[in-house]
């Protein structure tokens, strides 16, 4: 028999004991809303929008995560697994609207390097904590501890086919790194987008229509896509061949999501407002769909991207060790890379 490795991505924070009617160590709140009243809310309603406005609370939730290989049988038979602090599942990350996360990461595994990347979090400006293998962060490698402070008017139309190209990626160099070295021409299996915001304050938008019409067997099954740095608007979603129109386009409250399942030999109409520079992983998020290179990359407003002082020098080393460490690894790089 043959044992394999399953990764394991739930954020394990502080063990919380659960009982019932309240959590242990959490004091009653001096204001609550009733079935009546919302006025602890305050200036705030299920009107806000989230995107621009948000309570601060002043308080930090710190979390540490250690990456850890353990054992797991959580269907009967015990095998190795990838876990954060040595569990699975492990209690969530719990905090407020306008709290502020802090998480120390400590890769504990012996022969992998890892990152972390957050669902449901958008980083605003902060593209180098993304933790999208290979576009942005360094690998966090053996003892490395990352600390990770966490209408359509103008708009430009993508049209990405899958059966044209697949994305492969060099761990040692970065797309992120690329773009501080001011490399202007990336690889071209990087499959790389670059778009540019061009009309100032304006709110500028960007369409990407991906097409399933490939003869091989990606094209006869959906893939869920996965974005990246942004949420998303649904314009259209078909089992059809699009005409190239975009006049059929949902632009009027369209559905807002961060995945969204690009039907078999179909298409799936996507926008994303231009607001937040950074190189962008798009995806399929089945694991190995990605590890075929069934991706693409954004590389949105370049001249616009910027990490703070700081987190650039924390980047720099990171990638540095990595480097170094890569270079006697066991394991060599056998698929996309992300």
């Amino acid at each position: 028999m043959r044992i394999g490795w399953f990764f394991l991505f739930s954020l394990v924070a502080h063990s919380t004991n659960v009982s019932a009617g309240r959590i242990e160590g959490c004091e009653k709140r001096l204001c609550e809303n009733t079935p009546t009243t919302r006025g602890c809310w305050g200036q705030y309603s299920i009107e806000t929008n989230y995107y621009t406005t948000a309570p601060d609370t002043g308080n930090t939730v710190e979390v540490w995560l250690s990456v850890e290989e353990s054992i797991c049988n959580q269907d009967g038979y015990e095998r190795p697994c990838m876990t954060f602090n040595g569990t699975m599942p492990g209690p969530p990350i719990m905090a407020d609207w306008g709290d502020t996360l802090k998480i120390h990461v400590t890769n504990r595994m012996e022969s992998n390097g890892t990152s972390v990347h957050w669902h449901g979090v958008h980083l605003r400006n902060s593209n180098e904590w993304d933790g999208s293998r290979k576009l942005d962060v360094g690998r966090i490698t053996g003892t490395t501890v990352e600390d990770i402070n966490v209408r359509l008017t103008h708009t430009a139309l993508f049209q990405w086919t899958i059966n044209s190209s697949s994305l492969v990626l060099d761990w040692n160099k970065p797309t992120l790194q690329q773009i501080f070295d001011d490399e202007s021409v990336f690889p071209t299996p990087y499959n790389v987008v670059e778009v540019e915001k061009t009309h100032g304050d304006q709110d500028e938008w960007a369409v990407l229509v991906i097409e399933n019409t490939a003869a091989t067997f990606f094209g006869g099954i959906a893939h869920p896509i996965h974005f990246h740095g942004h949420d998303f608007w649904i314009l259209a979603q078909k089992n059809t061949s699009w005409d190239g129109s975009s006049t059929s386009f949902q632009t009027t409250n369209p559905v807002r999501r961060d995945t969204a399942v690009l039907p078999a030999h179909g298409y799936l109409a996507l926008a994303f407002q231009l607001d937040n520079p950074g190189a962008w992983l798009v995806h399929c998020h089945i694991a190995w769909h990605s590890s075929m290179g069934l991706a693409l990359e954004f590389v949105e407003s370049q001249d616009s991207i910027s990490v703070r002082r700081g987190h650039w020098k924390t980047l720099d080393q990171t990638c540095q060790t990595w480097s170094a460490w890569s270079k006697g690894a066991p394991y060599l790089q056998d698929d996309s890379g992300i």
